[in-house]
């Protein structure tokens, strides 16, 4: 094993692997006994615990690999049923990714840490977990405010996860990669099974076409600019294929969010393009044409309606939501109603205004679906500060690792890597006006990967490739 990891140069966790001793070799004789009369029973429950283990040990290795099972598995809000593993691993895993990150940091010293090296950052992040948890103080529900805690807090803290295992340019460009793949993946699984809500649109497991989308923007322009970091052919192959599966998946996911969040994506890389400017107007004129001619040409006349149609009355009740999120602001400006108290405190308001779609909010308690007025409408006006400000320092920092990297002038790769991050970055928060993604993966994922370049592609002298 030691070999094999001084081959590929994986990360370990532990500096050296640990000496059995005679306790654990009798828990190991111990499990393989139980393990042996478990077959008998339950052949599948012994290949979960198996994998599970194996989960554990890869984790506690090496973090960096364990980064990647994370995001592959955890892509999709409900696994598919045929795994048998029940419908998401994302919170057993996530907990053993932080613990493992935690241990990380205590046995080894010098790695990336969030909080010694981008310190403002950091705080802003710890100052928005503990201004959400504070809101119990004032919260119209204290049960919602307490789950939606629950949820935030590991989140917020695989910010700093991944931005540890982001410390070098080859961890970064792993991690950048695995999103790609994890996404193309998961994309092609939904086209090839149909998984789909309200008809036709697809949503690939994660409940939600508006969310798809979403996270596809990243992953087309993520992919997109990892053409111009390769030369091997195998690999720009695949990425084609990649990007030719990801823009079928979000066509079929009929999101105007998603459509609004790609054309401000692919503004935003043209705008920063640079040396590959041609390069880069050249495949958006054809994402462009092949997005326009199905939907003007092959699309059912249903979903050319649907992405070709913004009003109030075809927002599917979010005009309302919206609506009412500035109310309840207006009425909290400065605390909000409490983490997760939109959902409660929406049905006051009612009686107030004219709205649509009386029941979806009197009896389906639906979200706000729009990430930053619910942030503003539950933690007012002092939460999306502190949101807002973390994002804008992450995007501060790619900034200033775009510029060092540009100046190279023998090399576009390292700042393509970053171009990629920035637009498609840009594009996904941009898509997350149209859903509430405060708890989702990819929005701190992204804040991480952001802060991470200027470090770890500043490391490239010591990190060859």
């Amino acid at each position: 094993m030691s070999a094999i990891a001084q081959r590929w140069r994986l990360p370990r966790l532990l500096p050296h692997a640990p000496t059995p001793t005679a306790g654990a070799i009798a828990l190991g004789a111990f499990t393989v006994a139980i393990a042996g009369l478990a077959a008998g029973r339950s052949p599948k429950l012994v290949v979960l615990a198996a994998v599970a283990g194996a989960l554990v040990v890869l984790t506690l290795h090496w973090l960096l690999w364990a980064s990647v099972v994370f995001i592959f598995i955890t892509f999709p809000t409900v696994l598919p049923g045929w795994l048998g593993i029940g419908s998401t691993v994302a919170k057993p895993l996530g907990f053993l990714l932080i613990a493992a990150w935690a241990l990380n940091l205590l046995q080894t010293h010098g790695r990336a840490f969030l909080l010694r090296d981008r310190p403002l950052l950091a705080w802003l992040l710890v100052a928005y977990a503990a201004w959400a948890s504070a809101s119990l103080a004032w919260t119209v529900d204290a049960g919602r405010t307490t789950y939606g805690v629950q949820r935030l807090i590991p989140v917020v803290l695989l910010t700093f996860v991944i931005y540890t295992v982001a410390s070098n340019r080859r961890q970064l460009l792993a991690l950048i990669w695995t999103w790609a793949v994890t996404a193309g993946f998961w994309a092609a699984y939904a086209l090839a099974t149909g998984t789909s809500v309200a008809g036709a649109r697809l949503t690939g497991g994660l409940n939600d076409p508006n969310y798809l989308a979403s996270q596809l923007v990243f992953a087309v322009l993520v992919t997109g600019f990892l053409l111009g970091t390769t030369r091997r052919l195998g690999l720009r192959a695949l990425l084609v294929i990649l990007l030719v599966v990801d823009m079928t998946a979000f066509v079929q996911t009929e999101s105007r969010g998603g459509i609004i969040g790609l054309g401000v994506a692919l503004t935003a890389a043209v705008a920063i393009a640079g040396k590959t400017r041609g390069s880069v107007l050249a495949l958006v004129a054809v994402l462009i044409a092949v997005v326009v001619g199905y939907v003007g040409v092959v699309a059912p006349a249903q979903l050319r309606h649907r992405v070709t149609t913004f009003s109030a009355s075809q927002s599917s009740g979010r005009s309302d939501s919206w609506h009412i999120a500035e109310l309840i602001w207006q009425n909290n400006p400065a605390l909000g109603v409490g983490l997760g108290g939109y959902q409660v405190a929406q049905v006051d308001y009612v009686s107030t205004i004219q709205v649509q779609f009386v029941g979806q909010i009197l009896y389906d308690r639906l979200v706000a679906h729009n990430t930053y007025l619910e942030t503003l409408s539950e933690l007012g006006a002092i939460g999306v500060l502190l949101l807002g400000g973390g994002i804008g320092i992450a995007f501060l920092d790619a900034g200033r690792s775009l510029r060092e990297t540009a100046r190279r002038e023998d090399d576009e790769v390292d700042a393509n890597i970053v171009r990629g991050l920035i637009a498609g970055s840009a594009g996904m928060l941009v898509a997350f006006f149209f859903v509430s993604a405060e708890y989702e993966k990819p929005l701190w994922i992204a804040i991480a990967l952001l802060a991470a370049t200027r470090p770890a592609l500043a490391r490239r002298a010591a990190d060859p490739h």
